[in-house]
């Protein structure tokens, strides 16, 4: 093998430990003769930035257990994905991995991953399980954002930073538990989740940001940490059917717009 050149097998390249590059016409026919699959090799470390992206054949990717990194925008808009099954020993995902998978349905995030990059699940309409290990500490910025058939998400409570946009747009989101380690809620991270109904924001937490629930319009209930110090503006707007809300002694500030649009709120 000439120096700098992969070794192909199956229609991937691999350079050393890592695939590299996948031929966008790929097509592994199963024995159904419907079911399409990436199979990478035992012993691949690292899955290289943008290896499977845009590709539309594929509907499933068979991950190796030696798997370690998935680099970035590795499978986005692999659009016919369904299923991918993510090995324990991942401990990277680069940003937007898996951005624009809008068939993958299920998620099931490694244990030894720490942080969900920016972007990672973002725009996978048809999302509707993911299952976030305990010792994850960060959900990146707009993570899960847009992904329009999530209905739960329950959040470990080694996380201690939700980033902004993290679930932005999740429009069938009903039910959260967000973490008791949780620190910080970035701005707009539930924005549009029209269908979440309750929020009860950890003690941790000492200031709601710019429209962290602005848009949900069903939200009825929230309970605010006893430390909190300020409410940004637009954190709740256009709540409208928020009724049961105790603002704590410990809040210092509150932004002229923090309940715009809260037509059934009185403080």
């Amino acid at each position: 093998m000439a120096k700098g050149k992969g070794l192909k097998e199956g229609g991937l390249i691999y350079l050393q430990e890592s695939l590299v590059k996948a031929d966008p016409k790929l097509t592994v026919i199963g024995a159904d003769r419907k079911l399409t699959a990436a199979v990478i090799k035992d012993g691949t470390n690292k899955i290289a930035a943008g290896v499977f992206k845009g590709n539309d054949r594929l509907e499933t990717a068979v991950i190796p257990d030696s798997a370690s990194e998935i680099g970035v925008e590795a499978f986005s808009f692999y659009r016919n994905l369904a299923s991918v099954t993510l090995p324990d020993g991942v401990a990277v995902i680069g940003h937007s991995a898996f951005v624009g998978c809008a068939a993958l349905r299920e998620a099931k995030l490694p244990r030894s991953l720490r942080v969900i990059p920016y972007g990672a699940f973002e725009y996978c309409y048809g999302l509707v399980s993911v299952i976030i290990p305990e010792g994850m500490q960060e959900i990146g910025a707009s993570a899960f954002a847009h992904c329009e058939s999530l209905q739960e998400i329950k959040i470990p409570d080694s996380v201690t930073v939700i980033r902004s946009y993290a679930f932005a747009g999740c429009r069938s989101l009903s039910r959260v538990i967000l973490p008791k380690g949780l620190t910080r809620l970035g701005q707009y991270a539930f924005l549009g989740c029209e269908r979440l109904t309750e929020a009860v924001i950890p003690d941790g937490v000492t200031t709601i940001n710019r429209g962290t629930f602005c848009g949900c319009y069903r939200l009825s209930r929230a309970v605010l940490p006893s430390g909190l110090k300020c409410i940004c503006n637009y954190a709740f707007a256009d709540c409208d059917s928020l009724t049961d809300l105790i603002i704590p002694a410990s809040v210092a500030r509150i932004d002229k717009q923090a309940f715009a649009g809260c037509s059934s709120l009185s403080l």
